[in-house]
């Protein structure tokens, strides 16, 4: 939770603090926090041995150290729980400490997690937070710190806390969600306070929210396509039956997405593809309805008279089939390929959409050529009476007569007996009968044709194109990961106001909000190979299982005075690139920033020195009886000391980087390119037993693999759908 304040003066003042306690009593009183806080030690062991239905209650919860809140009404020694108004002689005495702590270099970190960077010039500050936690795993179950990334895991604590808090938050503000606009585009404000809640959670639940409203616009789409159908095909059956051949498409795709291609992964995103499929499906529908008029025409001209209505009707068939089957067959194979050429990107997402997207391109074209021409047949030949009002936009029924042979030679454009008396070329002749024809819009008849009469226009146009292609593709060529982080709303979103106060606007981050580093030794690489197997398509299911290095040994008195040696240098270790500035070094520098549990070892063994066996005994009896007083090591050492099946296999070392989280691409490739380098330094010293050194961080390096990947991607996808395109052109034209 963050607190902006918008009036004049400090934000610390007793009027202020007591509303700010008033919105951490909706988390705190919420029904539900009692079986989502952290818990205080022996509550869930009274629980389970209690009889009956017995849960846990608000005694059972940790205190939240990192309200500000908290700190102002604990300095005071009153209570939170009726939010009494503080003495201002208690709020000047805490704010007055918190603006020195800011300026002693030992307790900035701390001090400045609550003020804003105005602070540090100005001596007072508009802007503090609080950070307000809940505990894992819920009782009963088992879910680790990864797992929680898991969609399924991460629902149950949506669902079972954040959903209903929610509501509680609105109804304070006064806030509801409206039509088509979430109530975070609007301010919550307590008096002259502003408050913003940052939350991983509520980021999920709003993302989910705002596509299932984007999904509402699919419904106004479908409808404009459907009166725009039915408008240019001058028929409201045609237009029906278009809307459906394009739906349809929808359900065939995913038979042959899932069951053929046995893609198993299908987000709201997937279902998003409905504006592209609505696009294409109906410029497909628009070239076979231009076709049918054309055929009128075309067929006229070819000096055919027929009165039989079948004759004629079968003449514009084959006329309209043959043009829209190679047309759009044409088009579709450049579209399809287009986004199948994203296949081939790292990013499974953005891989599987363009599966499906290629998929409902090839189906969407299979059914106009099916589908379309029966419906205009119907409609012809059932249905005049319908488009009485729409005989502008419909084909006069022919009055001519003639002999089958004569019709099938009429739909062949330019294979006419009467052709043979006119010297102009064929397809020429066909050109320019359609462009003089009534159906032909004004604008091309008026004024684009006449334009290009023009000797000059042609390739002034011509050379116009050819030089903003290629600018393009010299802008392209420069295309680099962004700067700043990628963003999925606008700055006035609650979501992202949060995420820029969190990023910017205090003296310093929480420790919540820095990246953490796992250094391994004795793991080399990760198997994704064996059985059974990653699934590209849900890889949160099995990750694989790490390689553990058979030469590793921490049991050596030179692998033991390595590892203190290397926590040390990662302590010193220097950063002047911009994601490590304040600090100027690689990882924070707090007391409890660097997590080396041999340190802790040595200290928990007066100092005492072991080797061999009776050091591997040793470490595993302190892993077994002392508990890590950090919270980044999550108050264990199970995950920093790896005993698998009884033996050492692996040790990590955690850090607090000094790199904020969700920082820009410019921000964190500098940083992992210096880490990398202070890695490659230790691994030149490291003895042969502590070689295999494996760095991690969560989020921000799979992020800016993520980037990577999409400009690697895009690059890709240009190298397979241009040559594809100029084929496809070059084939259809007969023209370089």
């Amino acid at each position: 939770l963050m607190y902006q304040n918008h009036g004049d003066g400090d934000i610390f003042t007793p009027e202020n603090l007591q509303r700010m306690c008033r919105v951490e009593r909706l988390f705190l009183s919420s029904a539900s926090y009692p079986d989502f806080c952290p818990l205080v030690l022996g509550a869930s062991a009274r629980v389970r041995s209690a009889s009956g239905e017995v849960g846990f209650n608000a005694s059972d919860c940790q205190p939240q150290t990192a309200s500000v809140v908290e700190l102002f009404y604990r300095s005071a020694g009153m209570d939170l729980a009726n939010c009494g108004l503080l003495a201002g002689s208690a709020v000047e005495a805490t704010s007055s400490q918190l603006y020195t702590d800011l300026a002693n270099p030992a307790t900035f970190q701390q001090a400045g997690f609550y003020l804003g960077r105005d602070a540090v010039s100005g001596g007072r500050t508009q802007l503090t937070r609080s950070l307000l936690q809940l505990g894992y795993p819920l009782y009963g179950r088992t879910d680790t710190a990864s797992e929680l990334a898991n969609p399924l895991v991460s629902a149950v604590y949506q669902e079972g806390f954040y959903k209903q808090l929610e509501q509680e938050i609105l109804q304070h503000f006064d806030q509801k969600h409206a039509f088509l606009r979430s109530a975070y585009w609007n301010t919550f404000m307590i008096g002259s306070v502003e408050v913003v809640i940052n939350s991983a959670p509520y980021f999920s639940i709003e993302t989910m929210r705002t596509i299932e409203l984007d999904m509402m616009f699919c419904f106004l789409s479908i409808i404009f396509v459907l009166a725009y159908l039915s408008y240019h095909t001058g028929s409201f059956f045609i237009g029906a039956i278009s809307l459906f051949q394009i739906v349809m498409s929808i359900p065939v795709c995913l038979v042959f997405y899932r069951y053929i291609f046995q893609i198993t992964y299908y987000t709201q995103l997937h279902g998003l593809l409905i504006f592209i499929i609505l696009g294409v499906g109906a410029d497909d529908v628009f070239v076979f309805s231009d076709a049918w008029r054309q055929a009128e025409d075309v067929i006229s001209a070819q000096g055919f008279k027929l009165n039989d209505k079948q004759e004629a009707l079968a003449a514009k068939v084959a006329y309209a089939y043959r043009h829209t089957l190679v047309t759009v067959l044409n088009t579709s194979l450049t579209t399809g390929v287009a986004f199948l050429s994203t296949a081939t990107s790292p990013i499974m997402p953005i891989r599987s959409m363009g599966v499906y997207a290629c998929l409902l391109v090839l189906w969407n074209y299979l059914l106009c050529i099916t589908l379309t021409p029966a419906a205009f047949a119907v409609r012809e030949c059932y249905l005049p009476s319908l488009c009485s009002g729409c005989k502008r936009r419909n084909a006069k029924v022919l009055d001519l007569s003639s002999a089958p042979a004569a019709v099938a030679a009429a739909a062949t454009v330019g294979t006419d007996p009467a052709s043979s008396q006119d010297p102009t070329p064929k397809r020429t002749r066909s050109v320019v009968l359609h462009a003089q024809s009534s159906h032909t819009p004004v604008l091309i008849r008026r004024v684009i044709i006449p334009l290009f009469k023009i000797p000059f226009v042609a390739p002034a146009s011509a050379a116009l194109l050819i030089l903003w292609a290629v600018a393009n593709v010299v802008f392209t060529s420069h295309l680099q990961p962004p700067i700043e982080a990628f963003t999925f709303f606008a700055d006035e979103h609650m979501v992202q106001k949060g995420i820029n106060l969190n990023r910017e606007g205090f003296a310093a981050g929480a420790a919540q909000s820095y990246n953490t580093l796992t250094v391994s030794f004795g793991i080399s690489g990760v198997d994704r190979e064996q059985d059974p197997g990653v699934d590209v398509w849900a890889p949160h299911v099995w990750y694989g299982v790490p390689v553990y290095d058979n030469a590793f040994d921490i049991s050596s008195s030179g692998a033991q005075q390595f590892l203190r040696e290397f926590c040390q240098n990662l302590r010193d270790a220097g950063c002047e690139e911009e994601g490590c500035k304040p600090a100027g070094k690689l990882v924070l520098q707090t007391a409890d920033a660097v997590s080396c549990f041999i340190e802790d070892f040595d200290a928990w063994n007066s100092d005492a020195r072991y080797e061999g066996t009776e050091f591997v005994d040793k470490l595993h009896a302190f892993r077994q009886s002392k508990a890590s007083s950090r919270g980044i090591d999550q108050a264990a050492w199970e995950q920093s000391i790896g005993f698998v099946d009884g033996e050492l296999r692996y040790v990590q070392v955690r850090a607090k980087m000094s790199l904020l989280e969700w920082q820009g691409d410019k921000i964190k490739e500098p940083v992992l390119d210096r880490l990398e380098k202070f890695l490659d330094g230790e691994r030149a010293r490291a003895p042969g037993s502590m070689a295999s050194i494996l760095q991690t961080v969560p989020i921000d390096w799979a992020i800016l693999a993520t980037s990577q990947g999409l400009i690697a991607g895009l690059f890709t996808g240009f190298a397979i759908c241009f040559p594809v395109a100029f084929l496809v052109l070059l084939v259809a034209t007969r023209n370089v």
